[in-house]
Parts: C-alpha cells; sequence; structure tokens
C-alpha cells in the first residue's frame, strides 16, 4: 500500500482564489504549527482551498521530526499567547543548517505582537497579526515560496569546497572522522558561549574546511612519512593563506575565513600566517583552536595512543599557561567540559559511514 502524502490536499476542495487541480497537486508545501486545534484546522482549510499543500502538526516539538521527514518550502506558526516556545524553536532552526534559509512565518495575536517581534529577531523572517486578511496570508507565503525556489535552483560553489576538504582528509586515514568530531565540538561549545547563529555555523564549518589550503600542498610533504625539513614546512604553513584565498571571494564564507586563515596563531604571537598575538586573532579562531586542540589529544592518531580526559585537560590547562591558546577560551571549554562531558565523547558526533553525507547536512547551506 502506498503511503499517503501528508503534502497531498484533498481533491474535493474546491478553491477561492487557487488556480485548480494542477495548482493543488503542484502548490508550494507548507507546514502549519500550532497547538490550538480550532485556529489550526480553520487555517489548514483556508490554505489547501487557496492551493497550497499542507502538513499540520500540533506541537512544537514535531516540527524539526516534520521537516526531516518531509521537503517542505515554508513554516506557518500559529502562536497561542504567550507562546515563549516559539522563540527557541526559531532560535533552533537557524542554527540547524539544514533549515537555516527555510522561510518561517509568524501568525499571532496583535496583544502578542511583541512576541512575534521577537521571534524574528531570532529567526522567523515575517508575520502576521490576527486577524488574519486571506489575500495577505497567501501573498505572504506565495512570495517565500517564491524565495525558496530561488535560493534552491542556486549553484552552489559551497558544495564543491565541501567535496575538495574531504579529498584532503582522506589522505590522512590517521584522523579518522575528524571533521565530524569538529565540527560538531565547535558548534556545542559555540552554543554554550552563547554565540549568534551565524557564528555556529561558521565554526561548523570551519571544522569542515580549515584545512582546504592543504589541497595547494604537494602530497611528497602532505603524506611525507617523516618529519619535515624546514624549507618543506615553511611549504606546509602555507596552507591557511591558500585556503583563505580559496573560499575568499565567496560572501556566505566571510564569517568561516578567519578560522580558516587564522587557526594556526598562538596567544603568544608564535603562530602563523600572521603572527597574531591576543586578542587581535579573531574570536572565532581563537575557539576553533581550543577544540582543535581537544579534539587531537583525544584522539588516536598512527603516531600516538588517545589521552585519557584527565590528561586532556591537564595538557590544555599547560598549553594556555605556555602562551599558545587564549586562557579565558579555555577556561570556558573546560567548564562545558565538566558541566556536558558526553557531548565530547566520539560517539556525539557522526560514525565514519556517515561522514559525508552527514557532513553536508550539518555545514551546508544551499543558494548563498
Amino acid at each position: 500500500m502506498a503511503i499517503p502524502d501528508p503534502f497531498t490536499p484533498d481533491l474535493q476542495d474546491r478553491g477561492h482564489g487557487g488556480t485548480g487541480l494542477r495548482s493543488r497537486l503542484g502548490g508550494p508545501r507548507v507546514l502549519l504549527a500550532g497547538p490550538d486545534a480550532i485556529s489550526r484546522a480553520a487555517t489548514e482549510t483556508q490554505l489547501r482551498e487557496d492551493g497550497f499543500r499542507v502538513c499540520a502538526v500540533a506541537d512544537w516539538a514535531e516540527v524539526v521530526p516534520a521537516l526531516e521527514r518531509e521537503p517542505t518550502d515554508m513554516l506557518l506558526l500559529e502562536l497561542p499567547s504567550g507562546a515563549q516556545e516559539a522563540l527557541q524553536l526559531c532560535r533552533a532552526l537557524r542554527i540547524d543548517a539544514r533549515f537555516t534559509l527555510l522561510p518561517v512565518i509568524v501568525i499571532a495575536a496583535l496583544e502578542d505582537s511583541h512576541l512575534a517581534c521577537e521571534t524574528m529577531r531570532t529567526g522567523a523572517d515575517d508575520f502576521l497579526t490576527r486577524p488574519v486578511d486571506r489575500r495577505a496570508l497567501g501573498a505572504r507565503l506565495e512570495r517565500a515560496a517564491a524565495v525558496k525556489s530561488l535560493t534552491d535552483g542556486l549553484d552552489n560553489p559551497e558544495a564543491v569546497l565541501f567535496t575538495l576538504a574531504r579529498m584532503v582528509e582522506a589522505k590522512d586515514a590517521s584522523t579518522g572522522n575528524h571533521c565530524d568530531r569538529l565540527a560538531h565540538y565547535c558548534a556545542v561549545f559555540g552554543d554554550w558561549l552563547g554565540l549568534e547563529a551565524e557564528d555556529v555555523l561558521a565554526l561548523r564549518r570551519g571544522g569542515v574546511l580549515h584545512d582546504i589550503g592543504k589541497l595547494a600542498i604537494p602530497d611528497a610533504i602532505l603524506m611525507k612519512p617523516g618529519p619535515l625539513d624546514g624549507t618543506e614546512w615553511e611549504i606546509m604553513k602555507m596552507h591557511p593563506e591558500m585556503g583563505a584565498e580559496l573560499i575568499g571571494p565567496l560572501m556566505s564564507m566571510r564569517r568561516t575565513l578567519p578560522v580558516i586563515r587564522n587557526h594556526h596563531e598562538r596567544w603568544d604571537g608564535s603562530g602563523y600566517p600572521d603572527g597574531l598575538h591576543g586578542k587581535d586573532i579573531p574570536k572565532l579562531a581563537r575557539i576553533f583552536q581550543v577544540t582543535d586542540v581537544f579534539d587531537a589529544l583525544s584522539s588516536r592518531r598512527s603516531y600516538k595512543p588517545s589521552l585519557p580526559r584527565e590528561a586532556v585537560v591537564d595538557q590544555l590547562r599547560l598549553e594556555s599557561a605556555s602562551g599558545l591558546l587564549d586562557p579565558d577560551v579555555v577556561e570556558e571549554f573546560l567548564g562545558l567540559l565538566a558541566a556536558a562531558p558526553t557531548k565530547f565523547l566520539p560517539a556525539a558526533a557522526a560514525p565514519q559511514s556517515e561522514l559525508g553525507p552527514r557532513m553536508f547536512r550539518l555545514t551546508y547551506r544551499p543558494g548563498e
């Protein structure tokens, strides 16, 4: 038996502003969410009559699973009075790279317009107040669908970059799923620090792209089994600049650029390529450095075993005291590590078998 499509409309509906059967079968797909059953049912009926395909859920917790199950063109949130959970939902959607460009439209009572404004600050794109003018709602949804169609149809050079970054990682089997772990650890840490969603996404992307400049490093150096000589090391140290040049033209990567260029700087100024010192090192790069060192210490490599958690903590404190890492960032990280230790286990990141597809879902935002 075929599984019914939750977005398939009732073919017995008769249009009020719709454009017939073809429109209703192929119209924009709306995920409608709201706990008020009467209001939700009325809006759903109206949207179906106007040619939209609708999937409706009653609980805010059902929104993300519904988005994961079915392709959706936009999310329509019907807010009851004082629905603070909607703020958390909007923020969660904007942090999740799979849904960053999904249009979100909010309907709220006039007396709750301040709440609707707050949802826009945390990630919603538009809002209307009750009573909703039917034509205005249809026009907003049609516009949102047009924007979604445009962004979905653009060519995406970012996809090429992530593929190339995977090629670099594949050359060194000893690192395991290093990119997955770093992307996960960076996102957890960035969220703990209260960073903006765009900065959390930049850190997550940096987890995959930080070494993309190694594409320009000869394999004879990159894969040399023994120590590098002086000349080889100078060439190897060029990879952050080369990576920055590679992604520099992409506006969508502007926040990730400092992570790629400056992840080898050191707090005492002894790093490269720019020899930056202290807080002259971009903040996201300093945050990334700590998570990168944590992963290097915690993971088994061909030349060393993984260290136990206590030894990792001791080493992070030592590198902070030695002037290699930002001491404030290290202390914040150690605080998170103590508060949520299970978030920093290798199993918390994707398994190796899912490394490619999962990483694209987590870091790749189409259409920028």
